[in-house]
């Protein structure tokens, strides 16, 4: 009965996982597995046909089968009692998956979690791509620019400000306003402050630097 209550949670989980006994006989595959990879349970009946079917480079797959050796040495002698990895899967129709697996034991057998993070995987890369392109066009900027953060940190400052000020990224960077005397009037400063944290944005607002 406990056996079955366990396999029954299992069907009911958003992740993908499979149950390995000691023989490495994959003995249980859940349904959200077959959903994210394709494979059914004869395709994947032991461990080699997983790692063969879902880690078609060759040179890749010898890393997955070294570190899944290393991480069952590990649980088996109490080291952890989960290891957590990331990995590309090949699904059954030729789809790459960026998987972030868990393994653990259960009863002296393996039980290993599958969660795709492909959508997060590719979301992360486009935001950091973003965030370069965003750099590159504030350093390349003919005009004087900075970026600083809402405690007044700069965080960039580009070729045009350094000229026009002296100021290199080396002088600055990590700074605050305040400890840079940047403008010369002190007040303009403090006014430039408080319209950021009032209305976030502030145009046209003329001054002048020392």
């Amino acid at each position: 009965k406990t056996a079955n209550k366990f396999i029954n949670a299992l069907e009911t989980l958003p992740l993908g996982c499979f149950l390995v006994n000691e023989n490495q006989q994959i003995y249980y595959i859940n349904k959200q597995f077959t959903f994210l990879f394709g494979y059914t349970i004869d395709d994947v009946s032991n461990i080699d046909k997983w790692f063969d079917n879902a880690f078609t480079n060759e040179q890749y797959r010898t890393k997955i089968i070294e570190d899944w050796k290393n991480n069952c040495d590990i649980l088996s002698d109490g080291s952890s009692k989960n290891i957590t990895q990331l990995f590309q899967v090949s699904t059954k129709t030729g789809k790459i998956l960026t998987i972030e697996s868990r393994m653990s034991m259960f009863e002296g057998e393996l039980l290993v979690l599958f969660n795709d993070i492909t959508f997060q995987k590719k979301a992360e890369e486009a935001l950091l791509e973003t965030k370069e392109l965003f750099k590159n066009l504030i350093e390349f900027a003919p005009e004087a620019m900075v970026v600083n953060n809402l405690h007044g940190k700069y965080l960039i400052v580009n070729n045009a400000f350094t000229k026009l000020t002296s100021y290199t990224p080396h002088d600055i960077l990590g700074k605050k306003i305040e400890a840079i005397s940047l403008f010369a009037n002190p007040k303009d400063e403090l006014q430039i402050k408080e319209t950021l944290n009032k209305k976030l944005k502030i145009l046209n607002f003329e001054t002048s630097i020392s």
